[in-house]
């Protein structure tokens, strides 16, 4: 495996297009840390979206079903909802459905890396039975992207989401691939090799 190696970005249901990259490709996409906060806007749309927990639908954006559960929904923007079966509590924010926008924080302060908040006291332990992710972008992934199993068949590791902007505020679809351990070490390792490269010329400039 090289920097040349090809990896697939697979919608399931064909939502869109699949994107084909290579892996210095995807190491190229990288933002560099200290660049990124909740605040950015891409493509036209404000990251601060799982925030919103009161619209009930934005813009363009779809809902599917996580693992098949009709009570766990994940939209194409990173939101989830969770029907009230799942809640501990009532709460005044229902819609006609039972459905409740999840709200989300970041819980680590690592760039993005969102999770359900408060999720041991606002939700029956019976949800964690279904939602076994750790973060929000592996539901998304769950949902709406497949992993290339013919493409990288040969690559050692388990799989892991790779956000291709490095930016964990934004778990739209778009923004993530399935990766086997093995690619994803190589395309940070040639992220980092390519950033101390330039800081090198910068230097010596």
């Amino acid at each position: 495996m090289d920097k040349d190696t090809v990896v697939k970005q697979i919608f399931k249901d064909k939502t869109a297009k699949d994107e084909e990259y290579s892996l210095e490709k995807l190491s190229e996409q990288i933002q560099d840390t200290d660049t990124i906060n909740e605040n950015i806007i891409s493509d036209g749309i404000e990251l601060q979206i799982f925030y919103d927990t009161k619209t009930s639908k934005l813009k363009g954006e779809e809902w599917k079903q996580f693992k098949n559960n009709e009570k766990i929904l994940v939209s194409n923007f990173g939101r989830v909802k969770i029907h009230k079966d799942f809640y501990k509590a009532e709460k005044n924010d229902f819609d006609k459905d039972g459905f409740c926008i999840a709200e989300q924080e970041d819980v680590a302060h690592m760039a993005g890396y969102l999770q359900l908040k408060d999720w041991k006291s606002n939700f029956q332990s019976e949800l964690w039975n279904i939602i076994t992710e750790d973060f929000i972008y592996q539901l998304v992934a769950e949902v709406w992207l497949e992993k290339d199993e013919d493409g990288q068949s040969n690559y050692a590791g388990k799989w892991d989401v790779h956000h291709i902007s490095n930016n964990g505020y934004d778990n739209r679809p778009k923004n993530l691939i399935y990766l086997k351990r093995g690619a994803h070490c190589m395309v940070h390792n040639l992220y980092y090799k390519n950033r101390s490269k330039k800081g090198a010329n910068n230097a010596g400039s």
